[in-house]
């Protein structure tokens, strides 16, 4: 089966809004780099957009800064700012997103994601799309992303990834813009091929970012397909968490938090006969810990942790799965745990894990940011 996505429901751009408060424009998630100030009428009082396969990091905030400039406006004129999330370039996906949420957290105003397909569709004018349009987005594979909308702009089925000649096959939309649009007119030349019309357009970004709601519109990475290198797993041995690693595992806390448990706060939790955890050992150094509780039928992640120079090889996984087959062993149905909503690369781990969110807490640590609530249910079979 193809990779698949639940559509993202968009309405049409309106002619204005009451919001007079400007929306900051970020795209970097393609073949390029956009910038933009925009009124959430559509209004655009500055915009810069160029060619980029490489170098976002180093041209997008200086973009902001000519955008600025250019509108005679200051940042903290901006209420909002709309990031691209995907999908595209990997690379250029996490650089936008970063400076969206850097700068959200600078400006102390909230920052909405909104997908490739919705951006480059709703830059589309209607005259040309009068039977709906197709997005293709190149994956630089042999499979293209795809997502196709009716002429209202609302989209048609899932989000897909399959090969040219697959897709040209499938579809029911014929009217085909987006950065893949070429290679996928290449293998069906029937196909109404827009080119003018290739990446997330600006301004629709940002009107669409002005009609997103901030708690459930996340600025979180939208992928179809897996990185090109994944590290290697570790090899670990689980030990049980229990008060001759206590003052390990303290160090260790403190290694991924700013106000990190002690051991005792540690020992108390061990204590809680509801309570289980492991510590990671590779080769004979202490590299993660999880600690988690299932006092009934719900489970909960207490705590986890793994030392920085050991991230992305698997250990936080590994940590994950063996607090998810525990909890299933005393009898638990559900897992919740607790993510700050800027934690992006935790965020990915969570959602491949199975987890989706339940809940959201404002504000809810030191820094402003939300905690996201997740929960997966345990298969009890």
């Amino acid at each position: 089966m193809p990779p698949r996505l639940r559509p993202t429901p968009y309405v049409e751009l309106p002619a204005h809004t009451v919001n007079d408060e400007l929306i900051l424009a970020l795209d970097c998630a393609t073949d390029g780099c956009a910038v933009a100030l925009v009124h959430p009428s559509g209004q655009a009082l500055a915009l810069e957009s160029v060619d980029a396969e490489r170098g976002q990091a180093e041209i997008l905030l200086p973009m902001v800064e000519r955008v600025r400039d250019a509108a005679h406006v200051a940042l903290t004129e901006v209420a909002r700012i709309a990031v691209t999330t995907g999908p595209g370039s990997f690379t250029g996906i996490r650089i936008g997103l970063s400076a969206a949420r850097g700068l959200a957290l600078t400006l102390g105003v909230p920052v909405v994601g909104v997908d490739c397909f919705a951006a480059i569709a709703h830059g589309v004018p209607a005259d040309l799309r009068p039977h709906g349009v197709t997005v293709v987005i190149e994956s630089k594979r042999d499979a293209l992303f795809a997502q196709s909308f009716d002429a209202a702009l609302t989209p048609v089925g899932d989000a897909l990834a399959l090969s040219p000649a697959a897709l040209a096959a499938t579809l029911t939309v014929r009217t085909i813009v987006g950065t893949g649009a070429a290679r996928l007119a290449a293998a069906d030349p029937s196909l109404q091929f827009l080119s003018a019309y290739r990446r997330p357009d600006p301004v629709s970004l940002a009107v669409l970012g002005a009609l997103a709601d901030p708690a459930t519109a996340l600025a979180r990475p939208l992928y179809l397909r897996p990185p090109d290198a994944a590290p290697p797993r570790a090899k670990l041995k689980l030990e049980p968490l229990g008060p001759a690693w206590l003052d390990l595992a303290a160090a260790l806390h403190a290694t991924s938090f700013d106000a990190p448990w002690d051991a005792a706060s540690l020992g108390a939790s061990v204590a809680d006969p509801t309570s289980f955890g492991w510590i990671a050992i590779e080769g004979a150094q202490p590299v993660g810990l999880v600690l988690a509780r299932a006092p009934a039928d719900q489970a909960e992640i207490l705590t986890i942790a793994v030392r920085p120079e050991a991230r992305r090889r698997g250990i936080a996984r590994q940590l994950i799965e063996a607090a998810l087959a525990e909890a299933k062993q005393r009898g638990a149905d559900s897992m919740f745990l607790e993510v700050a909503a800027g934690n992006e690369q935790a965020g990915a781990l969570y959602d491949s894990l199975g987890f989706a969110q339940e809940a959201i807490r404002p504000r809810y640590y030191a820094d402003g940011q939300d905690a996201r609530i997740l929960k997966r249910k345990i298969d009890r079979v």
